[in-house]
């Protein structure tokens, strides 16, 4: 593993005391902070004056809202973070028009360091180059701009062939008042840019009213493989990249009414989301949810204006049409405005139940328990109805009691938010049981159902598994990525926890209940396949107990001969 790109700062402060999620750290921790050191430089030179910031690497782990320290570099180009808080950190500096050789402008690797408190990271390094820059005018067919739309830029080099995502300078690149656009900080490579969106979800801003227009290539092709490419070298500007747009995406109307199924009664004030579907038969499924700015009126009809074509299903929204569910066939706009749709509601499925935590704890983990919701997605069960999708967030009652209705028939999976960012984290899902009974694989309601008996078993996780992995019988290939994880013992579903293992073996795993769990580390090869076969990867694993606020070391030897093949006879 490289440490050539960019670092993930991982700072370990050792405590045997639980610090509740939420509260500001006390002045013993603050006292053991870490601190990140290191220099940038362009072809050898120091860059003075540029930010450098720390941003949250951690596997959902620490807390994504807290303030996080960052630096300037000097006339040399060094800089140094002091403060750096527990956690797991990419040190990224804000270098928009650099960019590092053959890589994005915020550069990022998997590797990590984990360090205990008080330590001083030095060395962490950044050698960037100028980036190039690319402009244009894009144009509709009456030579008028095209204002405030967005800018895509892909990498067409020979990189995209090792099943990579193509490169290319991140941001919200858009065309001003006069159509012109300018992308900055851009890697030396071959590129194709494109202006709008692609038309199976061009729902998402036609149906709020926004202007679309189907993507176009520079200069004025809708097919990607006639797109003109476009080379950039280092720190050059290749200016009049520009694009002539046809005609907006074609939108048309979708009308129909809301019915009661049973009776066949007009229903008025219905919501309504739109799923868009991808695939068909038995394997249909909804790829996007739509809530429509519509509701049925006073004889249940609902209209939906400015639909691009596509294959959709529309649902009764379960948060504003009193409980009830329903949906409409699966139906497709083609080259026409499309009528009768007619959806079909019944009484929704409804299901309560409680979050209970695992042991006993005291009144103050409760109470943050308490400032959690419920989120609720249901997946339809077979055929055509697998692709209707619902949401809903439901809050806690005082007692951890919860209730909700208007679920469509399907499997229901339920989880955890914080209301808080500052508590993600502070509790992990154990298990979802009915009737003192497991459900590993959801909840079946039917519409109608009246589901009770619902118990979210959460934990409080504030312990930490912190160690060494060690390599024997060879050396980790390059592109290798190695990968810590945490699974309650006896269980092979269940995943608690992960870690990127950096250069060093070392690894670092946070808020993680108390219990005995399976540690297990894998080692993946780059490209995944060998002979035409996938490729196993290598895997050491041991158990380790977690006590509840504290730290648990661990030590995993791996093997990396154990897939090497026998050698041939003499």
């Amino acid at each position: 593993m490289s440490w050539a790109r960019s670092y993930s700062l991982i700072i370990l402060f050792t405590t045997a005391s639980t610090v509740a999620f939420g509260q500001a750290a006390n002045a013993k921790l603050a006292a053991r902070s870490g601190v990140i050191s290191g220099r940038i430089t362009m072809h050898g030179k120091g860059l003075p004056g540029l930010i450098v910031t720390l941003r949250n690497g951690g596997f959902g782990g620490q807390n994504p809202a807290q303030t996080t320290p960052q630096s300037k570099t000097d006339e040399d180009g060094k800089y140094r973070i002091a403060n750096v808080p527990m956690g797991s950190w990419f040190v990224t500096p804000v270098a928009p028009v650099y960019t590092v050789p053959g890589a994005s402008r915020i550069t990022t690797t998997n590797d990590a360091v984990v360090i205990t408190g008080g330590d001083t990271v030095d060395g962490i390094d950044f050698s960037l180059v100028r980036g190039g820059v690319i402009t244009g005018k894009v144009t509709d067919t009456d030579s008028r701009p095209v204002i405030e739309q967005g800018i895509s830029i892909q990498n067409v080099d020979a990189t995209t062939q090792q099943g990579g995502r193509p490169n290319g300078p991140t941001g919200n690149f858009r065309t001003d008042d006069r159509g012109i656009y300018r992308i900055y900080g851009v890697p030396a490579g071959h590129y194709a840019i494109s202006v709008g969106s692609s038309q199976r979800f061009g729902a998402y801003s036609t149906i709020q009213g926004q202007v679309a227009y189907k993507q176009t290539f520079h200069p004025d092709v809708t097919d990607a493989s006639q797109a003109t490419v476009i080379e950039v070298v280092e720190g050059a500007e290749v200016s009049n990249v520009d694009i002539t747009v046809g005609r907006t995406v074609d939108e048309y109307s979708v009308t129909g009414r809301v019915i009661d199924r049973d009776s066949g009664v007009p229903l008025p004030n219905v919501g309504f989301s739109l799923s868009i579907l991808a695939g068909g038969g038995d394997r249909q499924r909804a790829m996007g949810l739509v809530d429509l700015p519509v509701v049925s009126d006073s004889n249940g009809q609902f209209r939906v204006d400015n639909v691009v074509p596509g294959r959709y299903m529309i649902s009764v929204a379960p948060q504003n049409s009193d409980g009830m569910s329903g949906q409409s066939a699966a139906f497709d706009v083609i080259n026409q405005d499309v009528k009768d749709i007619e959806v079909r509601a019944v009484r929704g499925a409804s299901l309560s139940g409680v979050v209970a935590l695992d042991g006993n704890f005291d009144q103050s983990i409760q109470s943050e328990l308490m400032q959690f919701q419920v989120q609720v997605f249901v997946q339809g069960n077979g055929g055509a109805a697998s692709a209707a999708a619902s949401a809903q967030t439901i809050p806690l009652n005082s007692d951890g009691s919860f209730q909700v209705t208007g679920l469509p028939a399907g499997s229901v999976r339920l989880t955890l938010a914080a209301q808080d960012p500052a508590l993600q984290g502070a509790f992990k899902v154990l298990r979802i049981e009915r009737d003192n009974v497991s459900q590993q694989r959801g909840i079946t309601v039917n519409s109608g159902d009246q589901v009770t008996g619902v118990k979210i078993v959460a934990a409080y996780a504030d312990g930490i598994v912190q160690g060494v992995a060690t390599f024997q019988n060879g050396t980790l290939p390059a592109g290798s990525r190695v990968f810590a994880s945490l699974t309650p013992t006896g269980q092979t579903r269940g995943f608690v926890g992960g870690s990127n293992v950096d250069s060093r073996g070392h690894f670092l795993i946070q808020n993680v209940p108390a219990g005995t769990y399976t540690l297990q580390v894998n080692v993946m090869q780059q490209g995944g396949r060998r002979g035409g076969g996938r490729q196993q990867p290598v895997t050491a694993q041991q158990s380790v107990i977690v006590t509840e606020g504290q730290i648990s070391n661990a030590s995993v030897v791996v093997d990396l001969g154990q897939n090497t093949p026998p050698a041939a006879p003499q």
